[in-house]
This record gives C-alpha cells, structure tokens and sequence, in this order.
C-alpha cells in the first residue's frame, strides 16, 4: 500500500520559497489541456474561434458583443464529453501514475432574450471545468480504498450586447463555484492516509467585449477578462507553519480575432488570438494560443464547420523555485476540430468534435 501525503500536491510550489503566499493551482487554468469542457456550441466545431461572427447564447464566453440572436427568445442545452487520459510522474522507484476521468454531467444551459435590434441578454448555466484524477500503479487508502481528486467548476453568467450602429459592446456578469475533493489523503491532522479534504471558492468577474463590422463582409473583435486574485480556506490544514497562506489566480485574458465572409456569406474564415497572463502563477510563462476555423454553408439547413487551435506547454522551466518532473512541451496540445449543424422548423441540432492526436506530447 502507497499513502499519497497531501503536502506533496504543494511542494513544487514551497520549496525554496520564502514568500508567504503559496499559488494553488488546483484552484487556477494550470490543468486546462484536460479540465475545459469546451462548451461553446457549434463554435467548437470551427476550431473554437467566436470572438467575431453572428454567435447564439451557446457561444456568450467567446465574446458577449458577437451575441446575434435570430429570434425573440432562444433556449440552448449543450453536453459534452472527454476521453480518459493516464499520466505517469517519473519520480520514486516507480512513478507516481493517475487517469485524469470525465465527470458526468458537463452541461450547458443558455437562455437569450433579444429585447429589440439593439439590445440583447440572457442567462447562462454552465460547466464550463471539470475533472477526476484517480491515482493507480499501488496507491490507495489505508483501508485499500481509492485515492482521488474531484474537481468542478459551476458557472453563472448573464451577458449583455448592445449595439450601436457598426458597433457591438458586449458584458457578462459572471459567478463562478470552483470545489475541490481530495480523498484518502494523508494530513497534518490525519496521518493514517484515509483523510478527505474539502473546499469551495466563490468568485465574481466580468468579460467585456466589443465587435466592429467596418464593411459588410468583415468583423473585427476583442473581448477582456480582468485578473482576480483570492484566498483559499480548506477545511483542513496543510501547512505547518502559519506563514503560509493558500492562494488562488486567475490571471487577465487578451483576446482578438477576425472574421472574413465569402461567396454572399455562404463561406467564412475566421481567426482569434488568446493572451492569458499566466506569469502571475509562480512556474508559468504567458500563454499565447491561436484559433482558425472555417464554416460553409452547404444548404439552407446544413452547415459544415472545420478548424485548428493549439494549447502550448507553458510551464516555465527558467523558474529557479521550480522543478517539473514531466519533461518540456509534454503537455502541448494541436487540435483539429470538425462539426455540423442542421436547421429545422424553431430547432437546430450540432455536433462538433476535438482531437488533438497529432499533438507532440503525451496529452493526446
């Protein structure tokens, strides 16, 4: 039997340090090339680009302002599911190995009001992260039951656009519930390995965006998410000395895109740029990711969608307070995504999938 000690989750993060502040990244965008639920309807499909573009409720978190809905009111549902991944650590005699799992349900719940041609909302419920890391290869409790981490992120938007002229200017208010589960763990408190440790983290932020149509066939977009800062309280301690004091970072977000309308808008080209300050996490770089998708309108009901994105390895390995088990570039990821979407009466039905087995690390 192998005790997973709870400690061990922050001591990348303390060793060496002498900072009082400890980043958690359990509560940060970290293990986003598994967590993220991609929930952003028919966009998905088109490489995960919608920061410009005649966007429904589905697609709110890509841009607010780019929110263009065709009727009165709109009721979208979305649900998404991720393949199992396993990650072995090559430290110890024998690594420390875990399968990242899919948590049932990921789910998508939009409601969009269009109050006039100017002026649009609605209500969101999402989620828009989760994952389970269970840990294998001999690790478990002391009574031999299963060691895991539960991650969940729950999601309340309400966004806002409104439109003047060529103009959009688009807001989501938006709460979001992080929670955290380790199981069988062992703790300051409870050394005999069969401890759970839980903790919940409120958080409120705002998006902001605005679209511009300079010319009937081209959209120009850029959408601003603030950095947020906050301490986390567990229901537990994990740190011996008082001086230490768990934090949470979700650093400012940057992002533009394009989007271009050929052959009377039956063809569009799109592309969006991604800036995330991941530099506020100690042992990260800034984030830097593209997105490029193009759609095609087959027929009256039917729409064809295809794309690319990445999700770069940003651990910064010039860090001298850090040291990462898993070699450079491992968790890079290229995607290659592919979707549809058919019309009917007051209905329409998408399907989008992701894949990103051409990607050069283990993360595939």
């Amino acid at each position: 039997m192998k005790a997973l000690i709870f400690l061990f989750i922050f001591t990348q993060v303390i060793s060496f340090s002498q900072t009082i502040e400890v980043d958690d990244q359990n509560f940060s965008p970290v293990e986003d090339f598994y967590k993220l639920n991609y929930l952003n309807g028919k966009n998905d499909g088109k490489g995960n680009t919608g920061i410009v573009g005649d966007n429904d409720i589905s697609a709110a978190y890509l841009n607010p302002a780019a929110i263009d809905l065709k009727s009165r009111f709109q009721l979208n549902l979305q649900y998404s599911y991720k393949v199992p991944l396993s990650i072995t650590i090559p430290i110890f005699s024998s690594g420390i190995s875990y399968d990242l799992k899919h948590i049932f349900p990921a789910v998508y719940l939009g409601f969009g009001y269009r109050i006039s041609d100017k002026f649009q909302t609605g209500f969101i419920y999402s989620n828009p992260g989760s994952m389970k890391r269970v840990y294998t290869n001999g690790f478990e409790t002391a009574d031999g039951g299963e060691i895991y981490n539960d991650f969940r992120i729950h999601s309340f938007g309400i966004p806002v656009t409104y439109k003047v002229n060529n103009l959009r200017f688009g807001l989501i208010a938006d709460i979001k519930l992080r929670t955290v589960e380790y199981n069988g763990v062992t703790t300051l408190i409870d050394p005999n390995g069969n401890s759970t440790v839980k903790t919940d983290l409120w958080n409120i932020n705002a998006q902001f965006g605005i679209k511009y149509d300079p010319v009937k066939d081209l959209s120009f977009g850029v959408t601003f998410t603030p950095g947020v800062k906050r301490e986390i309280d567990y229901d537990e301690e994990i740190f011996v000395s008082p001086r230490f004091v768990n934090v949470a970072k979700y650093p400012m977000i940057i992002a533009g895109g394009f989007e271009y309308r050929f052959m009377k808008d039956k063809l569009r080209l799109s592309a969006d740029y991604n800036f995330m300050q991941m530099s506020k996490i100690q042992g990260y770089k800034d984030k830097h990711d593209v997105n490029l998708g193009i759609e095609y309108m087959a027929n009256k009901m039917t729409s064809l969608r295809f794309g690319f994105f990445t999700f770069f390895d940003n651990r910064n390995f010039n860090d001298p307070n850090i040291s990462f088990s898993i070699a450079e570039g491992e968790f890079t990821q290229y995607f290659i995504t592919a979707g549809f979407t058919y019309k009917a009466k007051n209905f329409d039905l998408s399907a989008s999938v992701l894949d990103s087995h051409i990607s050069p690390g283990m993360i595939k």
